[in-house]
């Protein structure tokens, strides 16, 4: 079976073919003999070897506000709509 990573222009892997046939391609990389292809996505190609990119830095999670804080905030939304004749009144 044929595999090959296909490379963009900064030649970072994009896409990882399985062909039927052998294919040619300035921006394709044998990879059958790779044991896991699939993880050579988004790795870098400098001629000889794949450099696999570091994984982000986790950021952290936003708080979300609690049900208390939700039903406040809706409250004094809808309060300020009634001061200002925005809704149910005449």
């Amino acid at each position: 079976m044929y595999t090959y990573a296909q490379l963009n222009k900064q030649n970072k892997v994009v896409a990882i073919t399985y062909p039927a046939g052998e294919l040619e391609g300035e921006n394709l990389i044998d990879v059958s003999e790779h044991e896991n292809p699939d993880s050579l996505l988004g790795a870098t190609y400098d001629g000889e070897n794949f450099i696999l990119s570091q994984p982000a830095e986790p950021t952290q999670a936003q708080e979300l506000p609690t049900i208390e804080e939700q039903i406040l905030a809706e409250t004094q939304y809808q309060t300020a709509l009634l001061e200002t004749n925005t809704i149910g009144g005449n």
